[in-house]
C-alpha cells in the first residue's frame, strides 16, 4: 500500500496462499515448492478487506489486464476499483526515449530502480508502486478506462531501402514504440484519447498507410 503523493510505504500485505493446484512448470519459474506452498495460509481470506481498510484510489499491477481477469473472477469487488496498467498506461516516454521490454524488471531497470533477483510478488507490488508514483495517477486512472487499440503502419508500394526519408520515418516508428510484427510496424495498447497522434506519426511521410483495430473497452 503506497501513497502515491509521498511516494510512501504505508504497509506490506505478503502471505503465501495454499493452492489446490500446483505443477513442476510452475515451480520452475517460482521457484516455491509444493511443502512451502502447503504451509501456506487458508486461501478462504478475502484481500477486500484491506482495500475497505486503506480505501484506495486504485489498484496497480504490471500486465494488469491478465491480473484483473484472475482477481474479479474470484473476488467480484475488486471490479469496483479502476486499475492501472505499469506496462501500457503510463507515458513511459516522459522518463527515457525507449522502453527495453515490456518485463517489469527491465522496466525498473530502464527508472534506475533495483529490481529483486527473484520473481515475487511483494518485490513486483512495490516496483509497480514505485514507478507509478512517477507518474500523474488521475490521468493514468483516465486513460486505463479508455478503449485501447492497435495501429497499424506500412508503406505502400516497393521501398527504397536506401532512401533517407523511408529510413528516417522507420526510426521515428521504432522511438514512438511500434515494433515490427513480419508485416506492419505496429502499437498495441494506444488509448483512445492519444490514438490521433499516433495514426498522424504513422503517416507522416508519404507513401505510408495506416490502419487502427479496437483491441478492449476498457482495461
Amino acid at each position: 500500500v503506497m501513497d502515491t503523493d509521498t511516494a510512501t510505504i504505508l504497509a506490506i500485505h505478503s502471505d503465501l496462499y495454499r493452492t489446490t493446484t500446483w505443477s513442476d512448470e510452475a515451480e520452475v519459474i517460482h521457484h516455491i515448492t509444493k511443502t512451502l506452498a502447503d504451509k501456506g495460509v487458508n486461501t478462504n481470506f478475502n484481500p477486500w478487506s484491506l482495500i475497505e481498510l486503506y480505501n484506495p484510489e486504485c489498484i496497480v499491477a504490471h500486465n494488469a489486464e491478465f491480473d484483473k481477469t484472475k482477481v474479479v473472477k474470484r473476488w467480484p469487488e475488486f471490479g469496483k476499483l479502476p486499475w492501472i496498467c505499469t506496462q501500457r498506461d503510463l507515458p513511459h516516454e516522459k522518463f527515457m526515449s525507449k522502453v527495453s521490454s515490456g518485463k517489469l524488471q527491465h522496466l525498473a531497470v530502464d527508472y534506475d530502480l533495483q529490481p529483486a533477483r527473484k520473481h515475487r510478488a511483494a518485490f513486483d507490488a512495490l516496483l509497480c508502486c514505485e514507478i507509478a508514483a512517477k507518474h500523474d495517477l488521475q490521468a493514468a486512472i483516465k486513460v486505463s478506462n479508455e478503449p485501447k487499440y492497435c495501429v497499424y503502419a506500412w508503406f505502400e508500394g516497393k521501398p527504397d531501402y536506401k532512401d533517407t526519408k523511408f529510413i528516417t520515418h522507420k526510426d521515428y516508428l521504432k522511438k514512438a514504440g511500434f515494433r515490427w510484427d513480419g508485416d506492419n510496424w505496429m502499437k498495441s495498447n494506444v488509448a483512445e484519447s492519444i490514438l490521433k497522434k499516433y495514426v498522424t506519426l504513422a503517416t507522416a511521410t508519404q507513401g505510408w498507410k495506416s490502419r487502427t483495430v479496437l483491441e478492449n473497452k476498457q482495461n
